[in-house]
């Protein structure tokens, strides 16, 4: 569906999902476009941090939870780094102690938009308005 909205003329400068759709074909082919991707990953993702490799949530356990900068007006704990993932740089935001759906979980983002702070970073994933629309549909439903 991208690469046919693409095609249509229809530009857009940031792509948004989860972690399904993080295939390694997606990620070349939003490259291709030259599309910023904001993504949740698995916990157990590994990336290259410090010249090792870690999951993502070993890099985010390197620093303690009281050293990450509290947002209060999104209620998160939010901490960045710089990492390699598939030899390329890219951002993983960790959010811990978040009061968005998904309450007490620990998130794990990426992004190739290396410009984008911590909390743009965030904000940027919340935006994900067709995949929260199903959510919430389901848990309305009963299809949970």
């Amino acid at each position: 569906m991208v690469w046919k909205l693409a095609r249509r003329g229809i530009r857009a400068e940031f792509i948004l999902f989860d972690n399904r759709y993080a295939s390694k074909e997606n990620l070349a082919l939003f490259e291709c476009l030259g599309l910023y991707r904001v993504s949740r990953t698995k916990e157990n993702a590994k990336v290259y941090f410090q010249e090792q490799r870690l999951s993502v949530k070993e890099v985010g356990a390197q620093i303690k939870r009281a050293n990450y900068h509290y947002y209060p007006a999104v209620g998160a704990r939010v901490r960045s780094f710089e990492v390699k993932l598939v030899n390329r740089l890219v951002k993983l935001t960790v959010i811990k102690d978040d009061t968005a759906p998904e309450t007490g979980r620990t998130k794990y983002l990426i992004t190739n938009a290396l410009r984008l702070s911590n909390l743009e970073h965030l904000l940027w994933y919340r935006r994900r308005v067709v995949e929260v629309l199903f959510r919430d549909a389901r848990a309305v439903s009963g299809f949970e």
